[in-house]
């Protein structure tokens, strides 16, 4: 499965997405495909990476879940859904 520890991620980086203390090996053990994928969108977007970003949210269905978690769109994040890079 890929996961955001296959790329690169920094302490500073983790510590922005999670927001709290947790091993490596706690982050997987709750970890399916579709949230990897999540947390890989959430990484390159925050890298301002948007060629990337998009490339882990189009892996995953177009659902509620991607509308209102994940793209959140009270955040602007909804521009990822629609827009072609």
């Amino acid at each position: 499965m890929e996961t955001i520890l296959d790329h690169n991620i920094t302490d500073e980086e983790w510590e922005d997405l999670f927001g709290i203390k947790m091993s490596r090996s706690e982050y997987l053990d709750e970890l399916d495909q579709r949230k990897a994928y999540d947390h890989l969108f959430y990484l390159y977007q925050s890298r301002g990476d948007k060629i990337m970003a998009k490339k882990y949210l189009d892996k995953t269905p177009n659902d509620k879940h991607k509308l209102f978690e994940v793209l959140n769109v009270d955040f602007g994040a909804y521009k990822y859904f629609n827009e072609s890079y």
